[in-house]
């Protein structure tokens, strides 16, 4: 198993922040995920709110923080997804 690696990119990590302790050596983590949005957007041609995640932000937040991290930054791509 590979412990050290310059950068990891995790695409669709939601909040499973613990690989970063299966890679100690590893300085530079990439975690990408659409949350809050939902996995079932494709299924609902409109916005369901029981498929949003309302409280994803202070979930990854905490799991950061858990793993000594801390959220300095994020970004909105699209302020008005629900409305479509």
């Amino acid at each position: 198993m590979i412990r050290h690696a310059n950068k990891i990119l995790y695409v669709g990590a939601g909040l499973h922040i613990e690989p970063v302790k299966h890679f100690p050596g590893t300085k530079n983590f990439v975690f990408i995920d659409s949350q809050p949005r939902s996995e079932f957007d494709s299924v609902h041609p409109k916005f369901y709110t029981g498929f949003y995640r309302a409280n994803f932000l202070n979930d990854l937040v905490s799991s950061c923080q858990y793993y000594g991290f801390v959220l300095d930054s994020f970004t909105v791509l699209n302020k008005n997804y629900y409305k479509k």
